[in-house]
C-alpha cells in the first residue's frame, strides 16, 4: 500500500477539496485493485510454472505434456506482464496527482481564493 500525505489539510476552494478527495479515492481503490489482481497472477504463474517443470518426460517441445503445459504457463506469464503494465500506470496516475495536489503552487493558488473569498 502507497502512502500520501492526506489532501484534506490543503485549503482548496468550495467544492475542489470533495472532488481532489473523490479522485484520490478513486485512484487509490484502483491501485489496491491491481495490486490484488497482480498477485494473483503471480500466483497462478508460479503454479503453472511449477506444474510444467513437474511435468514428465524430457522437458523439451517434443514432450505433449510439457508443451501444454508450458504454453498455459506463458500465457499466465502474458497476463501477468500486462497486469504489471497496468499497475504501473495506475501508481503512476496516483503519484503525479498526489505531487500536483501537494505542490507548492497548487497549495499557493488554493490559499489565494481562500483569502478573497
Amino acid at each position: 500500500m502507497m502512502h500520501f500525505t492526506s489532501i484534506e489539510r490543503h485549503p482548496f476552494p468550495d467544492g475542489k477539496r470533495r472532488e481532489d478527495l473523490d479522485r484520490r479515492n478513486e485512484l487509490v481503490a484502483e491501485v489496491d485493485r491491481l495490486k490484488f489482481r497482480l498477485d494473483e497472477a503471480k500466483r497462478a504463474a508460479a503454479e503453472s510454472l511449477r506444474r510444467a517443470n513437474e511435468a514428465p518426460g524430457p522437458l523439451d517441445t517434443t514432450s505433449g505434456a510439457f508443451a501444454v503445459l508450458y504454453e498455459a504457463h506463458l500465457q499466465d506469464r502474458e497476463v501477468l506482464f500486462a497486469l504489471m503494465r497496468r499497475f504501473d500506470e495506475a501508481r503512476d496516475a496516483l503519484r503525479a496527482f498526489v505531487l500536483e495536489a501537494d505542490s507548492p503552487k497548487s497549495r499557493q493558488v488554493s490559499a489565494d481564493r481562500n483569502r478573497f473569498a
